[in-house]
């Protein structure tokens, strides 16, 4: 080595050392090192019975918070007694363990008994507390497996063997058959599982269906036919593991097919009620099971979503369980692609209620019967500008484009509705200056919307 190449290496060896991926660096950035640093964020809401009140998991600086509301009074408050919760379930179990009220040892669980107890589990174990009295018990509670689908009346069960439909006692018995044409590649329900299911031994939840009235079901056929295969490799041990999925790839002709059949009990017989139509492209593959619609009150109808590949045009379709007859209510369409398809369909012909962006802003907007805009709710100028003079004032500039936060006063919107901020901005900074507390709100749009069809 001449002393041009060992002075060429004296200087390249800085340059490469400073390219290095800074590893520390990026393991700050990970889900369990960056979510501390996010306070208030509210993920979903469960409503109660009464389709008035709903809670809420809220995190907090020092863990979390289960929270009521009542949107009609604009109000919350703690769903329970935390600290009681907290001291009765460590008295139950009668050890030196300890739980914080901020640090309960579940994240969800059942109301039972008028919203007056409460059910979950901790490490495998199911507890029920009553929450006048805060006296927790061990429960007799068993969940059914996910790949079983118990009836309405809690009289049958319907699940998925080698590809069919399948039926049996809730309290015991012999298995019926409900379809028997039904193979791999071709199947009803659910299909093979996917590696996450394999390495989980997680059951899979087949598209089934049962009509309020427990006489028929509604379940889909997925045609997985002539479609090319995609390996997988788990690397998370010395010797990798091959899988294999069904997946198609942009560009081929073939890709998943759907179909909806009807299976009436009584006759155990099954009859295709839609037509063949394409999915969309996916790792999700047969084996997570397909939506295949929320039937009407009635259990004389169904209703179910479609996204068109390249998730261009969503639309929901209401069609008679009896003669097929199909319409569309509502649908949502962009050129690039549809972000989110969410539709609710009032009983009748009141129409549809869906959620859009259409306009440039994501807002709900009424169809009618005939499934034309009649009117978008809320007033989006009037809630928009309040979205926006609440929080520019208080965002570092580079954020002010990015972010929102709640209307700084509940805003009226038309054809009436109302809605409410039931959160407010919480300021707190981190060391470098940005919010530590992300904005959050929710708004609660209170209108009259009764269940399903």
């Amino acid at each position: 080595m001449n002393h041009r190449t060992v002075a060429l290496a004296a200087m390249l060896c800085p340059v490469l050392a400073s390219a290095q991926p800074d590893y520390a660096k990026a393991e700050r950035m990970l889900t369990w090192n960056t979510a501390p640093l996010v306070a208030n964020d509210v993920v979903s809401v469960t409503w109660l019975a009464d389709s008035v009140r709903f809670w809420y998991r809220v995190t907090r600086p020092g863990g979390s918070e289960f929270v009521l509301v009542d949107p009609m009074a604009n109000t919350q408050r703690p769903l329970f007694d935390h600290r009681r919760l907290a001291a009765a379930i460590a008295t139950m179990e009668a050890s030196s363990k300890t739980y914080e009220p901020t640090k309960l040892p579940f994240q969800t669980f059942t109301l039972l008994n008028g919203d007056h107890s409460i059910r979950f589990a901790v490490s495998g174990r199911w507890i029920e507390c009553n929450l006048d009295t805060y006296a927790c018990v061990r429960s007799t509670f068993t969940p059914r497996s996910a790949a079983e689908i118990v009836s309405p009346d809690s009289q049958w069960v319907a699940y998925i063997r080698n590809y069919n439909v399948w039926l049996k006692p809730a309290a015991g018995g012999d298995s019926t058959p409900l379809t028997t044409d039904g193979v791999q590649r071709f199947f009803y329900g659910s299909g093979d599982p996917l590696p996450t299911h394999i390495r989980s031994r997680a059951q899979i939840a087949p598209s089934i269906v049962w009509s309020p009235d427990s006489k028929r079901l509604l379940v889909m056929r997925t045609d997985e036919r002539g479609i090319g295969t995609f390996p997988l490799y788990s690397s998370t041990t010395i010797r990798p593991t091959p899988y294999t999925i069904t997946f198609s790839l942009s560009g081929d002709s073939i890709i998943e097919r759907g179909q909806r059949y009807a299976i009436d009990i009584a006759s155990r017989t099954h009859t295709a009620i839609t037509e063949p139509a394409d999915y969309g492209i996916g790792f999700g593959g047969g084996g997570t099971g397909r939506a295949g619609g929320e039937w009407c009150a009635d259990s004389r109808c169904f209703v179910y979503e479609t996204l068109t590949r390249g998730d261009k045009v969503a639309s929901v379709y209401r069609v008679d369980a009896q003669t097929g007859a199909r319409k569309r209510l509502a649908f949502d369409s962009s050129a690039t692609y549809v972000d989110q398809s969410v539709f609710h369909v009032l009983p009748g012909d009141r129409g549809t209620v869906a959620l859009s962006e259409r306009d440039g802003w994501k807002h709900l907007y009424l169809f009618n019967a005939a499934g034309s805009i009649q009117r978008q709710r809320p007033a989006s100028a009037v809630l928009r500008r309040s979205i926006w003079e609440g929080i520019a004032p208080r965002m570092p500039p580079r954020h002010r484009a990015a972010q929102g936060a709640c209307p700084t006063a509940a805003e009226p919107s038309t054809a009436r509705g109302t809605s409410r901020s039931l959160l407010r901005w919480r300021s707190g900074r981190t060391a470098e200056g940005y919010p530590r507390r992300l904005p959050t709100c929710m708004i609660v749009i209170a209108m009259p919307i009764p269940p399903r069809c």
